[in-house]
Protein backbone atom coordinates (compact mmCIF):
# COMPACT_ATOMS: atom_id res chain seq x y z
CA UNK A 1 0.00 0.00 0.00
CA UNK A 2 1.43 3.72 -1.10
CA UNK A 3 1.80 5.61 2.11
CA UNK A 4 1.91 2.48 4.73
CA UNK A 5 5.32 3.85 6.08
CA UNK A 6 4.19 6.99 6.62
CA UNK A 7 0.87 5.46 8.40
CA UNK A 8 2.89 3.33 10.63
CA UNK A 9 5.11 6.47 11.50
CA UNK A 10 1.85 8.79 12.22
CA UNK A 11 0.97 5.77 14.66
CA UNK A 12 4.29 5.88 16.29
CA UNK A 13 4.72 9.22 16.92
CA UNK A 14 0.73 9.11 18.21
CA UNK A 15 2.16 6.53 20.72
CA UNK A 16 4.84 8.40 21.76
CA UNK A 17 3.32 11.36 22.73
CA UNK A 18 0.60 9.92 24.66
CA UNK A 19 3.28 7.74 26.03
CA UNK A 20 5.33 10.92 27.07
CA UNK A 21 2.60 12.88 28.42
CA UNK A 22 1.83 10.20 30.35
CA UNK A 23 4.83 9.62 32.01
CA UNK A 24 4.98 13.72 32.55
CA UNK A 25 1.56 13.15 34.28
CA UNK A 26 2.76 10.75 36.27
CA UNK A 27 6.13 12.50 37.46
CA UNK A 28 4.74 15.60 37.13
CA UNK A 29 1.37 15.62 39.77
CA UNK A 30 1.61 13.53 42.78
CA UNK A 31 -2.04 12.80 42.43
CA UNK A 32 -4.83 13.72 39.25
CA UNK A 33 -7.21 14.79 42.62
CA UNK A 34 -4.97 18.09 42.49
CA UNK A 35 -6.40 18.93 38.45
CA UNK A 36 -8.47 20.97 37.76
CA UNK A 37 -11.57 20.06 35.60
CA UNK A 38 -9.84 21.75 32.66
CA UNK A 39 -6.76 19.93 33.17
CA UNK A 40 -8.55 16.96 33.56
CA UNK A 41 -10.45 17.55 30.13
CA UNK A 42 -7.00 18.58 28.19
CA UNK A 43 -6.08 15.81 29.23
CA UNK A 44 -9.02 13.34 28.02
CA UNK A 45 -8.49 15.57 24.57
CA UNK A 46 -4.79 14.96 24.65
CA UNK A 47 -5.55 10.78 24.67
CA UNK A 48 -8.67 11.09 22.66
CA UNK A 49 -6.96 12.29 19.67
CA UNK A 50 -3.46 10.54 20.38
CA UNK A 51 -4.85 7.05 20.73
CA UNK A 52 -7.55 8.08 17.88
CA UNK A 53 -4.46 8.96 15.56
CA UNK A 54 -3.05 5.45 16.10
CA UNK A 55 -6.16 3.71 15.38
CA UNK A 56 -6.74 5.56 12.36
CA UNK A 57 -3.41 5.21 11.05
CA UNK A 58 -3.23 1.35 11.15
CA UNK A 59 -6.89 1.05 9.86
CA UNK A 60 -5.77 1.50 6.40
CA UNK A 61 -3.34 -1.11 6.60
CA UNK A 62 -5.27 -3.08 8.10
CA UNK A 63 -8.20 -2.96 5.12
CA UNK A 64 -5.39 -3.02 2.82
CA UNK A 65 -4.02 -6.23 4.38
CA UNK A 66 -7.54 -7.98 3.51
CA UNK A 67 -7.76 -7.10 0.05
CA UNK A 68 -9.89 -4.27 -0.24
CA UNK A 69 -9.07 -1.81 -2.99
CA UNK A 70 -7.12 1.46 -2.62
CA UNK A 71 -10.68 3.74 -3.49
CA UNK A 72 -12.32 1.02 -0.76
CA UNK A 73 -9.05 1.68 2.14
CA UNK A 74 -9.09 4.74 1.53
CA UNK A 75 -13.04 5.80 1.48
CA UNK A 76 -13.94 3.48 4.49
CA UNK A 77 -11.11 4.63 6.57
CA UNK A 78 -12.58 8.16 5.82
CA UNK A 79 -15.91 7.04 6.91
CA UNK A 80 -14.46 5.96 10.15
CA UNK A 81 -12.49 9.08 10.80
CA UNK A 82 -15.09 11.07 10.20
CA UNK A 83 -17.57 9.21 12.55
CA UNK A 84 -14.65 9.09 15.41
CA UNK A 85 -14.19 12.78 14.89
CA UNK A 86 -18.02 13.44 15.14
CA UNK A 87 -18.70 11.84 18.39
CA UNK A 88 -15.76 12.74 20.23
CA UNK A 89 -16.85 16.41 19.26
CA UNK A 90 -20.33 15.37 21.01
CA UNK A 91 -18.28 14.46 23.78
CA UNK A 92 -16.25 17.10 23.98
CA UNK A 93 -19.23 19.30 23.79
CA UNK A 94 -21.21 17.44 26.73
CA UNK A 95 -17.54 17.34 29.08
CA UNK A 96 -17.63 21.13 28.64
CA UNK A 97 -21.33 21.53 29.17
CA UNK A 98 -20.70 19.78 32.61
CA UNK A 99 -17.90 22.24 33.70
CA UNK A 100 -18.70 25.13 36.06
CA UNK A 101 -19.10 28.44 34.52
CA UNK A 102 -15.87 29.60 35.46
CA UNK A 103 -14.18 26.49 33.81
CA UNK A 104 -16.04 26.51 31.26
CA UNK A 105 -14.86 30.33 30.20
CA UNK A 106 -11.61 29.27 30.57
CA UNK A 107 -12.33 26.61 27.80
CA UNK A 108 -13.97 28.79 25.60
CA UNK A 109 -11.15 31.11 24.55
CA UNK A 110 -10.36 32.09 21.15
CA UNK A 111 -7.93 28.79 20.90
CA UNK A 112 -10.66 26.63 21.98
CA UNK A 113 -12.81 28.11 19.06
CA UNK A 114 -9.78 28.43 16.27
CA UNK A 115 -9.41 24.57 17.31
CA UNK A 116 -12.90 23.75 17.05
CA UNK A 117 -13.77 25.68 13.30
CA UNK A 118 -10.17 23.55 11.98
CA UNK A 119 -11.79 20.28 13.51
CA UNK A 120 -15.00 21.50 11.44
CA UNK A 121 -13.50 22.33 8.33
CA UNK A 122 -11.48 18.95 8.49
CA UNK A 123 -14.62 17.06 9.57
CA UNK A 124 -16.50 17.91 6.23
CA UNK A 125 -13.21 17.49 4.06
CA UNK A 126 -12.87 14.04 5.44
CA UNK A 127 -16.47 13.13 4.60
CA UNK A 128 -16.01 14.60 1.32
CA UNK A 129 -13.30 11.74 0.72
CA UNK A 130 -14.96 9.32 2.14
CA UNK A 131 -17.95 9.43 -0.56
CA UNK A 132 -15.83 10.85 -2.91
CA UNK A 133 -17.34 14.08 -3.75
CA UNK A 134 -14.48 17.34 -4.45
CA UNK A 135 -11.69 14.78 -3.80
CA UNK A 136 -11.74 11.06 -4.75
CA UNK A 137 -10.47 9.10 -1.76
CA UNK A 138 -7.29 10.37 -2.00
CA UNK A 139 -4.52 9.23 0.61
CA UNK A 140 -3.28 12.45 1.11
CA UNK A 141 -6.66 14.07 2.35
CA UNK A 142 -6.42 11.04 4.92
CA UNK A 143 -3.07 11.42 5.49
CA UNK A 144 -3.41 15.26 6.71
CA UNK A 145 -6.29 15.16 8.66
CA UNK A 146 -4.43 12.33 10.22
CA UNK A 147 -1.91 14.88 11.09
CA UNK A 148 -4.58 17.11 12.11
CA UNK A 149 -5.26 14.50 15.56
CA UNK A 150 -1.44 14.92 16.08
CA UNK A 151 -1.32 19.39 16.57
CA UNK A 152 -4.52 18.72 18.52
CA UNK A 153 -3.00 16.31 20.79
CA UNK A 154 0.84 18.47 21.06
CA UNK A 155 -1.40 21.98 21.35
CA UNK A 156 -3.20 20.07 24.64
CA UNK A 157 0.42 18.74 26.13
CA UNK A 158 1.55 22.14 25.63
CA UNK A 159 -1.36 23.74 27.68
CA UNK A 160 -0.86 21.35 29.89
CA UNK A 161 2.31 21.58 30.49
CA UNK A 162 2.25 25.30 29.95
CA UNK A 163 -0.61 26.26 31.71
CA UNK A 164 -0.56 23.26 35.05
CA UNK A 165 2.83 23.52 35.36
CA UNK A 166 3.83 26.98 35.87
CA UNK A 167 1.35 27.31 38.65
CA UNK A 168 3.59 25.34 40.35
CA UNK A 169 6.24 27.47 40.27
Amino acid sequence: MDGADTLLTTAEVAVALAGFSGVVVVLGRPSLSDWTPVDVLRLQVLLGVSLGAVILALLPLAFHHVGLTHALVIGLSSSLMGGYILIAGVLFQRSIRGLSPESRQSVSGGLTGVLSAIWLLVFVVIVLNAIGIVFQHEFGVYFFSLLWFLVVAAVQFARIMLVRFRVRE
